[in-house]
């Protein structure tokens, strides 16, 4: 290959796959309706979808035997959206991990984790005094995780 074979190489766009993260830690209406925007928004990509379940350090203490993915399958809100995801036919996987400190923090080590490139996920109204009281995972995980973040926004269809 000749440089200006490398420089008409370099120039040319490079078709590399993304990855995206649909943290599936609503009910299953919720992560249903983050899901279908997903479709809408990668139908034209050639985008892979992980789906992510976080597990409390209580439900991974008393089945330490079981395998994370295995459990994160057998969740309504995984399954709502996997049944998003194969209708649309797009390629997804599902992974269940620990959260050691919050669901949050577990977003955030899932972005390097499996080279996400954007992340999906829902926002609801909360007061002010809520979030200080009980935090938001979405306000850290907008803050925090590095990529960009699609908020699926309660009052839409």
């Amino acid at each position: 290959m000749s440089d200006h074979d490398s420089i008409r190489a370099l120039d040319e766009p490079q078709c590399m796959s993304a990855t995206v993260l649909l943290p599936a830690i609503r009910p299953s209406a919720w992560v249903r309706r983050v899901a279908s925007v997903l479709v809408e928004m990668e139908a034209d990509t050639d985008a892979s979808t992980v789906v992510l379940s976080v597990f409390d350090p209580e439900q991974t203490d008393e089945r330490s035997t079981v395998d994370l993915d295995d459990l994160a399958r057998e969740q309504s809100a995984v399954r709502a959206a996997k049944s998003e995801l194969a209708d649309a036919d797009l390629d997804h996987i599902v992974r269940g991990v620990p959260a050691p400190t919050d669901t949050a923090h577990a977003v955030e080590t899932a972005v390097d984790q499996f080279g996400v490139d954007r992340i999906y996920m829902y926002g609801r109204r909360r007061s002010p005094a809520g979030k200080a009281v009980f935090g938001s995972t979405l306000q850290h995980v907008v803050t925090a995780a590095g990529v960009p973040v699609v908020v699926v926004p309660a009052s839409m269809p």
